[in-house]
């Protein structure tokens, strides 16, 4: 007999909270990448998995996962990705500024980071 845990997962939605600036830009849909360390609690999302975006005031924005890229560095992912659809508005040297801050260096070194394209959903 199969177990039902690998399909409960599955039909889980997982919440990431973003800070309200960048909730909003999910919200307007101008921001549509989302660059997280690839902890192993992220390991789980696939392409056509639910995400509901929060700022931590009970409003949430569900969106569908289109594609997910791993990268080593923040170098590799500004070489590779579009990012005024990461974070729109913001030159490249503020968002590796904004980059350093959020994310430690030894977290990146250990983990990589993981991009998170998405597509909110209707």
């Amino acid at each position: 007999m199969e177990s039902n845990r690998g399909d409960r997962r599955d039909t889980e939605t997982t919440v990431i909270y973003v800070s309200r600036e960048f909730f909003d830009m999910i919200k307007s849909g101008t921001k549509t990448l989302e660059l997280r360390v690839a902890f192993p609690s992220f390991a789980k999302l696939t392409p056509g998995n639910r995400v509901n975006f929060s700022s931590g005031s009970g409003e949430q924005i569900e969106v569908r996962i289109l594609a997910i890229r791993n990268y080593k560095t923040i170098d590799d992912v500004k070489t590779s990705e579009d990012l005024s659809r990461l974070a729109p508005g913001m030159t490249e040297r503020q968002l590796t500024s904004a980059a350093k801050r959020i994310f430690k260096e030894s977290d990146i070194q250990k983990h990589g980071l993981l991009m998170i394209e998405f597509a909110k959903m209707a």
